[in-house]
């Protein structure tokens, strides 16, 4: 019933005979008279009654039994009573009522056994969902951070870095006649001129700007070649970066909690599905798959 397997609904063929096996894993509409039936306690106690009234009742108006059991003894329908000749009954009363206390005992086990999977799986759908929901941060930042970290030798996690390279068209003065009314002129169309640090000519034609954040234009005042380098911070997935470094003592507290947050959510998984698509099934194939790759790349890549 819904997304608890613990509640069934059985549907009977009645008159039909049998439902077409095509009906199996499909969704069907069925029209009928819905009856509960419950198996607990109680009725368990009415069927264990009903069985010994069975068992207490004589086969037969006589001593010598029914005419089935007279039957068996060569004797005809008319035949005289004769106790002496009557043969044991194969099974006597203590071994009627043991085999009745057998199964007894087998279907209260059974519907422990039940009862104690259900509640299993039960708390283990309630555990993964409040887990999943409280550390779904913890698990974004984790992943995308770990991304940027697969990647750092082309990714930088903390800055965005872009190049740009053209050539000024005017006559540009060499590093005598240089000056920082004329190094802003070169900034306007970049509108760097705000972030304006100071220059030098590490080379005799080659004058280098520094600009705030850790922008820079390097400009060859013989040929007028530039190249502007803009640096922007990545506010976000520097962040998650650095949290995934683990900055301070108590964020590895809350880190341990989350691994260990992450193993039960891995075990609650696992068990809280039934029958093929559980454990025993598809996802016992799944779960070995997913085992089997990080030890094939640990031996052969």
């Amino acid at each position: 019933m819904g997304s608890d397997d613990t509640q069934v609904i059985r549907v009977e063929a009645g008159t039909l005979g049998a439902f077409d096996p095509k009906c199996v894993n499909s969704i069907v509409r069925v029209t009928g008279t819905l009856k509960e039936q419950r198996i607990d306690e109680a009725y368990l106690q009415n069927w264990e009654a009903q069985l010994k009234a069975q068992a207490a009742e004589k086969h037969g108006t006589g001593e010598a039994g029914c005419d089935s059991e007279k039957k068996a003894r060569g004797e005809t329908a008319n035949s005289p009573e004769a106790p002496h000749r009557r043969l044991p009954r194969k099974n006597s009363r203590p071994q009627r009522q043991k085999q009745e206390k057998s199964i007894y005992l087998s279907i209260s086990w059974k519907l422990t056994r039940m009862k104690w999977s259900s509640n299993i799986r039960k708390w283990s759908r309630l555990i993964h969902r409040d887990l999943s929901f409280f550390f779904s941060g913890m698990v974004l930042i984790y992943a995308i951070s770990g991304i940027v970290m697969n990647h750092r030798d082309t990714i930088n996690p903390n800055f965005s870095i872009t190049r740009k390279e053209y050539k000024i068209a005017e006559k540009l003065p060499d590093k005598a006649g240089m000056s920082k009314e004329k190094v802003l002129t070169l900034l306007e169309p970049l509108g760097e001129t705000g972030n304006y640090t100071k220059y030098y000519f590490p080379k005799t034609d080659v004058m280098k700007v520094f600009l705030k954040g850790g922008s820079s234009l390097l400009v060859n005042v013989k040929t007028g070649e530039a190249v502007y380098e803009s640096v922007t911070r990545r506010p976000l997935i520097g962040a998650m970066s650095r949290l995934h470094y683990n900055p301070g003592q108590w964020w590895t507290y809350f880190a341990d909690i989350f691994a260990i947050a992450l193993i039960i959510i891995t075990l609650s998984g696992i068990i809280m599905l039934k029958g093929n698509k559980g454990i025993i099934g598809r996802g016992g194939i799944e779960v070995i798959v997913g085992i089997l790759i990080p030890i094939l790349f640990l031996f052969f890549f």
